[in-house]
Formats: structure tokens, sequence, C-alpha cells
């Protein structure tokens, strides 16, 4: 059970801050950024979540592959991987 949601820190970011970031989003119909995640993570799903104000669906969507996503979005290499992957990273907007 996810009890203070609100006290979860993954990136040192905001609520507005990560909401900023999720809008940037293309929500790609074949998303290189799970294909670059390691777990293979639902992260066009996780970042429709936070869009919509859902942080306990965008939780529990994290923990579909794995038990610890706060520690995994601290250690993570987001730039090679997922970001990395991504269509905007590729157009220089990351």
């Amino acid at each position: 059970m996810l009890k203070n949601i609100e006290k979860i820190d993954v990136l040192d970011l905001t609520k507005e801050d990560a909401l900023q970031e999720a809008k940037r989003c293309l929500q790609c119909k074949k998303p290189l950024c799970v294909t670059g995640c390691p777990i293979q993570n639902n992260i066009p799903q996780f970042i429709k979540a936070i869009i919509d104000n859902d942080i306990h669906l965008a939780y529990n969507i994290l923990t579909e592959k794995t038990n610890l996503p706060s520690i995994c979005g601290k250690i993570c290499p987001h730039e090679k991987q997922c970001e990395g992957s991504c269509v905007l990273s590729r157009k220089k907007h990351l």
C-alpha cells in the first residue's frame, strides 16, 4: 500500500516540475523510451497518469515492473536509456 505519496522523491522535482516535464511527452505510437528502458517500463502510460494528476496510478504503473521505483529513479541513467531513446532527445529537445 502506498503511503505518504506526496513525499516520494525521485528526481527532486516538485509536482509542478514533474507536470511540466510530463507535458513534453509526445505519446508516440511506438515509444522508443519503452524499448530504451532495461525493464520496459510503460513510460507513456506513467507520464499520462502524471498529466492526469493520478499519482497513485503512476506509482502503480511503475511498480508493475519494479518493487523499487524511487531507487530506480535515482540510479537509472535516464539520459542513456529512456530519455536517450526518446524522439525528443534525437531532436535535441530534452
